[in-house]
């Protein structure tokens, strides 16, 4: 890359960075680590150029490659994998505090697959993503474990056919449709009595 420049040290084979060694870029971030072949290979620790960590974690040439952990935005953190310098395969997003606020699966840094998101109050969903949004078949739970919601969901909406529960035990079986009942549906008593 034309903007990036060695400033740092390490050993050098005809003429390329090899082994261990230091690389500044030119906005003062740095990353020190392995290199084979004037790549960043192996492990490796990007920081900012106020020392603090940016990512740790496996490269292949010059890339985010393997198994890391990345800081995010609002102190956010990912851990999980990579593949060519982006959040690919399984991985967890946690709070600052360690708290889980994702764990499943991710795409070219979307959440893409199968996973689990905790929701506001508590509440958490397991099921399929699409492009960073809640879309396929999922379950919505309450924060005590018991389902509020089971079916489909477009957008991250309750849409299509689902099963949804209120705290008191009655539940609706049907149609639904921007997260309201909608269509055909029945509507039973806890006790089972429509």
């Amino acid at each position: 890359n034309t903007d990036e420049q060695n400033e740092g040290n390490g050993n050098f084979v005809n003429g390329k960075l090899e082994g261990t060694g230091k690389f500044i870029w030119p906005n003062g971030n740095y990353y020190i680590g392995q290199f084979k072949n004037g790549k960043k290979n192996g492990k490796g620790i990007i920081y900012s150029k106020d020392g603090n960590i940016l990512y740790e974690g496996d490269f292949s040439n010059d890339k985010k490659e393997g198994t890391g952990k990345l800081i995010l935005k609002n102190g956010l953190y990912y851990e999980g994998q990579f593949k060519n310098g982006r959040k690919n395969g399984k991985g967890t997003i946690h709070y600052k505090d360690g708290k889980i606020a994702y764990e499943g699966d991710f795409c070219n840094d979307k959440k893409e697959g199968s996973g689990k998101i905790i929701l506001k109050k508590g509440n958490y969903y397991e099921g399929q993503f699409k492009n960073n949004k809640i879309q396929g078949k999922g379950i919505h739970y309450y924060s005590n474990g018991n389902i509020m919601y089971d079916g489909d969901y477009v957008n991250g909406k309750f849409e299509g056919n689902g099963k949804f529960i209120w705290k008191n035990g009655q539940y609706y079986i049907g149609q639904f449709k921007n997260n309201k009942m909608h269509g055909k549906g029945i509507q039973y008593y806890k006790n089972g009595n429509v």
